[in-house]
């Protein structure tokens, strides 16, 4: 079964729109409100280094995978012109 690469640039933008929600609702749900409990900044360094790896996941998410899908949907794009 070969894809056209107009239905793989479809499907590839609708991963980044997914990665891009997923990312930016882990930022308002999660980790804004465990910075918003921290009144200074020794208190916020302190909430971020217990949720270290979460913040390193959200990281990946937004700004690795985002990226990834962005390049895919860029060849995708160039190849339909």
């Amino acid at each position: 079964m070969k894809i056209s690469a107009k239905k793989l640039a479809g499907i590839t933008s609708l991963l980044e729109a997914v990665v891009y929600l997923i990312g930016f609702t882990v930022l308002f749900a999660v980790l804004s409100p465990i910075m918003e409990e921290a009144k200074t900044s020794q208190e916020q360094l302190a909430s971020l280094l217990e949720y270290k790896t979460l913040y390193q996941v959200w990281i990946l998410l937004i700004y690795v995978l985002f990226e990834g899908r962005l390049s895919g949907l860029n060849s995708q794009l160039r190849r339909l012109s």
